[in-house]
């Protein structure tokens, strides 16, 4: 557990950090890259490109892998013409096949399902929950993608996961 303040670093603090009214930002990186700072995980630049989530905390291929603080990218098939099952994060700004670019933060887990909170710039701030429908069958590289599908809807959404962004002590 790590403390800000008034504020302790958990399982479940990520709503109750929402809720003190901070400046989170306009859209989900904003909101993501607010959150991770006021923890502690950024000492210098906020990041603006979702995919370097992934090269600083590495991505999740197993349950294990996946916790509290960790990060939900939104991912589309990667155009190769050698091989059709590859998958990337969606760059900012572009659309993949179901959605467009998008970045959630992981507030719990829940057996197999995840709460993540995310904010969007048409939208605003929310929490969803969704059940983990599948988990990447292989370690390879670019076939780290997840299967998750929002509580109450029929269609599974393909995302990549992170392992937990690490947190820094102040200094280091």
């Amino acid at each position: 557990m790590t403390m800000l303040g008034q504020f302790s670093v958990t399982s479940n603090s990520l709503q109750a950090w929402i809720d003190q009214d901070q400046e989170i930002g306009l859209d989900c990186n904003g909101f993501t890259n607010a959150y991770y700072t006021a923890i502690g995980c950024f000492l210098e630049n906020p990041i603006h490109y979702h995919n370097k989530y992934k090269q600083i905390a590495g991505v999740a291929h197993n349950w294990y892998d996946i916790d509290y603080d960790s990060v939900v990218l939104w991912a589309r098939p990667k155009k190769s013409e050698e091989k059709k099952d590859l998958w990337e994060v969606i760059p900012n700004g572009h659309k993949g096949p179901d959605h467009h670019a998008h970045i959630g933060v992981i507030d719990h887990v829940l057996n197999d399902e995840v709460v993540v909170c995310q904010h969007g710039s048409n939208v605003g701030p929310r929490m969803s929950t969704y059940k983990i429908v599948s988990e990447p069958p292989s370690k390879a590289k670019g076939k780290e993608v997840w299967y998750l599908r929002e509580i109450g809807t029929s269609k599974a959404q393909t995302v990549i996961l992170t392992k937990t962004i690490p947190t820094y002590a102040a200094g280091e």
